[in-house]
């Protein structure tokens, strides 16, 4: 295989030996997501700015989520494009420490976002009790939580431009990433993001105490109240699945693939040039996603975007928005429980 890459390499001036046609394939679809992430970003942003009813506490972290992913895909993915068409690193060992460093931030910000929605969506859900005093009570509240999105990435990424291992270009995913061999200080540092990222277990709890919620009052309405009542606490229980598969396959298979990856390349496993490579691509592919499935997908921006699309005059024509989905899953399901009270 090295000798093939060589010869390749010789004929066509390729550092990594690949043809021009792989090459052109490869500069394409990364040019593709990047087109996308800047497109459904920014469409979201657009909608939530120009209908008030939208801005929400949870939908303004969505937009924030946005604007995380918009930074992701303005500094660091044009820096990838062009590794991916000259096969090598061509600006220097400053720029590759600081992209390195945004990249683990913006990766480390996304989680964090997506771990501020699940959680308000935890107890919009399941103590809507508690939402108001937790969220809302405070003025400054939200804009607190969403500094602290991009502060505590910022500072967990930043230790290896001042030691704390370091950041260096990685030809077979064509990033620069931290360096994850296995010594004692790359080892050290591993274990400080692994202890300072928690969002994933949290997500994942929150979102089954959600399901779990959905779930029980959909049983015990189609207890007590009447066929119509039941149909439209099992539609309640079935937009929560596909909410939440939706949210997890965007998280798993996206962002899983590289994890795995760099712990067997960390452990001295080579040959990966290929699962590196798309596992990059699949990195990032959430910054195109993750607008679909937390804001488009999302029934309360259907009539806006609808409107959006068909160009219709937002300041002329006011849209009519319904509630968000934790706020509709919530309002319903109590909303059908006094039916069922009523009936029984």
């Amino acid at each position: 295989m090295g000798d093939e890459q060589s010869s390749n390499a010789t004929l066509n001036g390729d550092p990594l030996g690949r043809k021009n046609v792989e090459i052109a394939f490869e500069a394409f679809f990364a040019t593709f997501v990047f087109a996308a992430s800047v497109l459904t970003n920014s469409i979201v942003l657009y909608v939530i700015r120009r209908n008030s009813n939208l801005k929400t506490f949870i939908n303004k972290i969505i937009a924030n989520l946005c604007v995380i992913d918009l930074v992701e895909t303005l500094f660091i993915m044009p820096l990838w494009i062009t590794n991916l068409v000259k096969g090598r690193w061509i600006f220097g060992k400053v720029i590759c420490s600081i992209s390195g460093c945004l990249f683990v931030a913006m990766a480390n910000a996304t989680l964090y976002s997506l771990l501020l929605i699940a959680v308000s969506r935890y107890f919009k859900v399941v103590k809507p009790q508690l939402f108001s005093s937790v969220f809302e009570r405070k003025k400054n509240r939200l804009q607190l939580l969403i500094a602290l999105c991009w502060i505590v990435p910022l500072a967990i990424s930043s230790p290896p431009l001042y030691g704390w291992g370091e950041y260096m270009y990685d030809s077979q995913s064509g990033l620069c990433a931290y360096d994850w061999s296995f010594d004692s200080l790359n080892l050290s540092y591993m274990a400080f993001l692994v202890i300072t990222q928690p969002s994933p277990y949290i997500i994942c709890w929150c979102y089954y105490k959600i399901y779990n919620t959905v779930r029980k009052n959909r049983i015990q309405i189609c207890t007590r109240a009447n066929r119509a009542a039941c149909q439209n606490a099992h539609n309640a229980e079935n937009m929560c699945i596909h909410t939440t598969l939706g949210m997890a396959c965007v998280v798993v298979l996206c962002w899983l693939p590289k994890a795995v990856l760099i712990i067997i390349f960390a452990a001295g496993k080579r040959g990966l040039d290929l699962p590196l490579m798309i596992s990059s691509y699949l990195v990032f592919l959430t910054c195109c996603l993750n607008p679909v499935v937390y804001g488009m997908m999302n029934p309360q921006f259907k009539p806006a975007l609808k409107a959006f699309f068909q160009k219709r005059n937002s300041d002329s024509r006011p849209v009519t928005i319904v509630g968000s989905l934790a706020s509709q899953t919530d309002y319903q399901l109590k909303t059908l429980i006094a039916s069922a009270g009523r009936h029984s």
